[in-house]
Formats: structure tokens, sequence, C-alpha cells
């Protein structure tokens, strides 16, 4: 399946909502619960960050802020 408007899954909600907004140099994500804005260089930090947590890490640590 393409995708035509260019959308990422989001690092904060996962929803693949996350889009890069040219006019403001800004990544945001269109999920109004989730609302997170990245500049260009928070969002190039996040990306060349080595180690990539596994899912069930990610699983653990949501678990984890939920208590």
């Amino acid at each position: 399946m393409d995708n035509p408007f260019q959308y990422e899954n989001c690092p904060e909600c996962g929803q693949p909502m996350f889009l890069h907004d040219e006019t403001k140099s800004n990544y945001a994500c269109q999920n109004k619960e989730c609302g997170l804005i990245l500049t260009e260089d928070e969002y190039k930090s996040k990306n060349t960050v080595e180690e990539k947590d596994s899912l069930l890490t990610k699983v653990l640590k949501a678990l984890k802020l939920k208590r």
C-alpha cells in the first residue's frame, strides 16, 4: 500500500500520522490526542540513535510509564 501523503509512524503514539511541515520546518503528529511536534534537529537526532529499542522493550517502557 503506497503512502501518497508521506506520513510516518509517530515516535510518541505510533500512529501513521507523523508528517514533515516544510512551511514551519518541523515534524508534527496529526493525531489530535498526541500532537507531538519536533524541530528538524530533534527529529534528526531521534532518528540517528545507534541503538533502536525492540518492540518488547518499547512495550515494557510504556507499561512502566502507565503505573
